[in-house]
Order: structure tokens, then sequence, then C-alpha cells
């Protein structure tokens, strides 16, 4: 552990709480010399107690904002190399077709404890949609009244952004296994799936779902 990553990172102005805990836990465990590390996803998920899905999200963040590059490794866990070398970094973005770069403000919305609340019949039909964009990538179809069931019970523990991400990671994992191989639906939400350690082999794919 170098504190002096450790350091940099809690100084830095990520502009996401989740994405800045997960910076500051890489920094945790960053060479002092060469600013790199390598634990697992399981690892990651363990220090901030997200799940698989949400670390996904946040290093995706993390990377697309210069704190962090990426380089996949095979047979070996990512390698991370930090970026945050000055005390206040702050968030960038860059323009595709320049070489510069602009701070992003970041505003905090203020909270509204007068928000109606939402009638049942609303969240019935969200849970609805959710369930059918899991149930249109998930790769065997198979037994969707238990599916719908499980799915239902999953989002007591787990956002359907989450699920999402994680059953697409499935999908693209999947696809040279036979059918039959492949668990029902419902045995792989109930078995909250969506925490297995399987994103450092797909990170680079998510998007062709």
């Amino acid at each position: 552990m170098a504190f002096k990553h450790m350091a940099l990172a809690m100084s830095s102005k990520v502009g996401d709480p989740l994405a800045k805990l997960l910076l500051i836990a890489l920094a945790d465990r960053a060479d002092k010399e060469t600013n790199q590390c390598w634990p697992s996803y399981a690892r990651l998920c363990a220090d901030t107690e997200m799940s698989m899905a949400t670390v996904t999200r946040k290093l995706s963040y993390l990377e697309e904002h210069s704190f962090i590059y990426r380089q996949k490794r095979k047979n070996m866990s990512t390698l991370y190399t930090l970026r945050v070398s000055t005390p206040d970094a702050h968030v960038e973005r860059r323009d595709a077709h320049t070489e510069h770069s602009s701070t992003l403000p970041v505003s905090i919305e203020p909270i509204n404890d007068n928000l109606p609340i939402e009638p049942t019949n609303r969240i019935i039909v969200m849970n609805e949609f959710n369930f059918d964009d899991f149930w249109s990538v998930y790769p065997r179809k198979i037994a969707k009244n238990a599916a719908r069931r499980a799915y239902d019970s999953a989002l007591k523990k787990v956002t359907a952004d989450e699920i999402l991400s994680a059953v697409k990671i499935f999908s693209v994992n999947s696809r040279s296994t036979e059918k039959h191989y492949i668990p029902h639906p419902s045995t792989w939400l109930n078995g909250e799936r969506w925490l297995d350690d399987v994103a450092d082999e797909t990170w680079g794919n998510l998007n062709e779902l």
C-alpha cells in the first residue's frame, strides 16, 4: 500500500461516490513505484461491498474519466494503472475530435422529501418491463413464470440495472455452452449469480448485447 496514492485518491473530485470508493480501494493496493495493482473482481467486491455488476460499471466510469487504465491479461487478473498523480484531480471530459479536455462541474441535486409515492400498479409495470429486458438477454428461455417470480424476489436484494449488467456478461460467456448445460433463469436468479466473479473475461464485450 502507498499512502501517497491513497491521499491522492481521497482528494480527487471523481463525481461519483461509488466510483471514488472503488478508486480508493485500487489505490490501497497500488504499488508505490509503478502505480499498478491487479486485484480480482471478487476482491474489489469484498473491499467495497458492491456487487460485481456495480464494480464493473464503476471501473468503466473511472477508465472513461482517465482515473485508471485497464490492461486485460491472458489467464491473469486485469492490471490496473492509477492515473491520479496530482492533488485535487477532477473529472474530465475528452472531446473525441480534439486533444482538449474540460472540467465537468459536479452538481448535487437537493433531496426533495415531498416527492409523491409511486403507486403500486406503476411499480408492478416497471418490474414487468425490467423482467422483459432480462428475459430477452438470458441465453436459455425456459420456465418463464418461475423466472418472473425469482426476478421479483431478486429485486429485493439488487437493482434491475445490476441484474441486467450481470446477465449480459453471463450471456456472452455462455455463447459456446450447450443449452442443456445453461441453468434455468430462475436457478440463476435464486443463486444470486449476478455476484459471480466473471467480468474479468468479458468487460470488453458488453456492448455487443
